[in-house]
């Protein structure tokens, strides 16, 4: 592939590797957030095929911490977890900051139980496996429901400016094997 000088290169590996629902899902590593050891200590490493262990996964990326709608999500899914759990899915929040905006933003909202993930270095490398990368560098307000298997079940890549009902993620929660 030839790529143009006109077009950004993260727009051009977006639409490369665009997701369907039926594929497997991408694997990947990252940083959690709130898993700090202690001071020199490295924060703690998930992936998504060992988190999961056999349960479903909801992948919920966001464009920030300290960001309007971000800070009413994530807090509304912690008032809500045991929804995910009901269907025996495990919530991972997703965002290409640092883990130590990232921390901030976690203790200045009292903090989750579930890992908020920093795909900040290589920057945005899980976010391009997952075509949610947008041109300036942020990851897209996207929810991927994947099943025991790791196959895909549900994919929405919503309106950045918008929450996501949550209606339909349980559905396909519902719905997974």
């Amino acid at each position: 592939m030839q790529i143009s000088k006109e077009r950004n290169p993260f727009q051009i590996m977006r639409s490369v590797q665009a997701l369907r629902v039926g594929e497997e899902a991408p694997d990947f590593e990252l940083p959690a957030t709130g898993e700090t050891a202690g001071k020199g200590q490295k924060h703690k490493i998930i992936r998504l095929s060992e988190h999961r262990q056999g349960r479903k996964a909801v992948l919920s990326f966001f464009p920030g911490p300290f960001t309007p709608v971000c800070s009413v999500q994530m807090p509304f899914y912690e008032q809500i977890i045991g929804e995910f759990e009901k269907y025996d899915a495990r919530l991972l929040g997703i965002s290409a900051d640092s883990v130590y905006a990232s921390d901030a933003w976690a203790a200045s909202l009292g903090g989750f139980s579930y890992p908020l993930l920093c795909d900040f270095w290589p920057h945005g490398h899980v976010c391009v496996k997952y075509g949610v990368l947008r041109e300036e560098g942020i990851p897209e307000r996207a929810i991927f429901v994947i099943d025991r298997q790791g196959i895909l079940r549900y994919i929405d890549i919503h309106n950045i400016a918008e929450m996501p009902a949550t209606d339909p993620v349980f559905r396909a929660l519902r719905a997974c094997p």
